[in-house]
């Protein structure tokens, strides 16, 4: 079941879809702008298995914070592209999470102008 899960739950960026965009390079997701490789220059299938950055993410014992202790890091994993965006870390915590109220108060702090 562990091993279902971590192919069918939660974000699927560089575990179960990437993306290609016209020039050729390769992202983990749409959302996610982190260039892991170009299709021109080397196969998709190099690509999906050679790449640091996608080996990275489909290693969930990685995750930091809140969804690396979650007892559904398996399953869902929370949204790699949404704790990159806003912590510059694929690894840190989903933000969007209800269950990373921490984050959300660390995320509202940095943006309060006292």
């Amino acid at each position: 079941t562990r091993l279902l899960a971590e192919f069918v739950g939660g974000c699927g960026a560089g575990r179960c879809y990437c993306a290609i965009e016209p020039n050729g390079d390769v992202l983990p997701c749409v959302f996610m702008p982190i260039r892991v490789g170009n299709v021109r220059e080397k196969s998709f299938l190099e690509i999906w298995r050679g790449s640091s950055v996608l080996n990275d993410l489909r290693d969930r014992s990685r995750l930091k914070g809140h969804c690396g202790e979650c007892e559904y890091r398996c399953a869902c994993g929370g949204c790699r592209a949404r704790a990159y965006g806003y912590f510059g870390d694929y690894h840190m915590p989903d933000p969007g999470c209800i269950n990373n109220l921490e984050y959300w108060k660390q995320l509202k702090r940095g943006f309060s102008h006292d």
